[in-house]
């Protein structure tokens, strides 16, 4: 069932290009996303991928009075494990309080190898 259900989410068998379409995908659907194209390319760099679907970002121009952010480590594999060794990576989930139900909502996601506040186009931390 896991193997099933991992396969259906992937949109290649490599990981990085896997990536790029989920944010080409999302991007289509009026979502936003940020996606280094040379990612896998970046040896020893820091990198960052951040999405938010067009829902959202809906729900963050209804509710932008209350927002929090959360990291969670070890939840992610790495997109360019070192060789031999599985790394992980961060996953940092940005979210408002809805107003209506009183709920939090996770409206955008971030993935880095590093959590770093300094990550710039040339993988600089």
């Amino acid at each position: 069932m896991y193997r099933h259900r991992t396969l259906a989410y992937k949109k290649n068998y490599d990981v990085s290009l896997s990536v790029k379409l989920w944010m080409d995908t999302i991007r289509k659907e009026g979502g936003k996303s940020l996606f280094d194209e040379d990612v896998a390319k970046l040896d020893g760099k820091n990198y960052m991928i951040a999405w938010s679907s067009s829902f959202q970002i809906k729900v963050m121009q209804d509710n932008a009075n209350i927002a929090c952010m959360d990291s969670t480590h070890k939840v992610v594999k790495e997109l360019r494990p070192l060789e031999g060794s599985v790394q992980s990576g961060y996953l940092f989930t940005l979210l408002v309080k809805d107003v209506r139900s009183l709920q939090a909502i996770p409206i955008s996601f971030m993935i880095s190898n590093t959590e770093s506040q300094y990550v710039n186009a040339n993988g600089d931390a």
